[in-house]
């Protein structure tokens, strides 16, 4: 039997959403100030969906009993303590931008650009430990069916701006035959792949951004990352 792949889909717009920050990051300049408010704005949001997808990871996957007293049990504490550092690289990261905005200077510049490229490398680690550690560890632990559930419980409770701030990032990253997967047909025929991938995702991704756009972000930067 195959291995069902738990992570690697939706962690592409993780993914994405950090690489948008670095690329902006390099290419600000001090003198333009609306590139450094859209940089900020940009890091508040990939904060968010990274504070968000972590919490469900913890609240859904990070908390199932027999995955903790399997061997991926350690693993999976220690990625749990990893979300809640890398929630404070992230409130650093969202404290330099914010004074970048208020009085940008050079030195403040280099120092975020650093700080997201640290980010990037500790989260790249961190999102191929779930990759790779906890999805075998899960895959030895649950029934197709029971990790089905899993995520499906998790999906079901993830509110609707945080779906289209995942959407805005995700759909740009993956194929179309991914997200089908995702929506549950692991085997579409090519006419639904051409009509989807050309019509109805780039009208979705759309939407999801203007969603994103026009409503107040979660203001709760408490929760852990990741």
């Amino acid at each position: 039997m195959s291995k069902v792949d738990n992570f690697t889909i939706i962690h592409k717009g993780v993914r994405a959403a950090i690489n948008n920050c670095v690329a902006k990051s390099l290419a600000c300049r001090i003198s333009k100030k609306r590139m450094i408010k859209s940089l900020a704005s940009d890091i508040a949001e990939m904060v968010e969906l990274i504070s968000v997808h972590a919490k469900h990871e913890d609240n859904f996957i990070f908390n199932q009993q027999r995955l903790l007293l399997s061997w991926g049990g350690p693993i999976v504490r220690e990625l749990e303590q990893e979300h809640i550092e890398i929630h404070e690289r992230e409130l650093n990261i969202i404290d330099l931008s914010t004074r970048l905005v208020n009085n940008p200077t050079k030195e403040d510049l280099e120092t975020l650009q650093e700080e997201l490229q640290d980010y990037k490398t500790v989260m790249w680690n961190h999102l191929e430990e779930e990759e790779t550690q906890v999805n075998d560890a899960m895959n030895e632990t649950f029934t197709v069916e029971e990790m089905a559930e899993i995520i499906r419980n998790l999906e079901q409770s993830v509110e609707k701006r945080d779906k289209m701030l995942m959407t805005k990032y995700l759909f740009p990253a993956t194929t179309t035959r991914e997200k089908l997967l995702m929506m549950g047909d692991p085997n579409p025929s090519t006419i639904k792949v051409a009509l989807l991938g050309s019509l109805v995702f780039p009208l979705l991704h759309a939407s999801a951004r203007l969603v994103v756009a026009t409503t107040s972000p979660v203001s709760d930067h408490d929760s852990s990352s990741c």
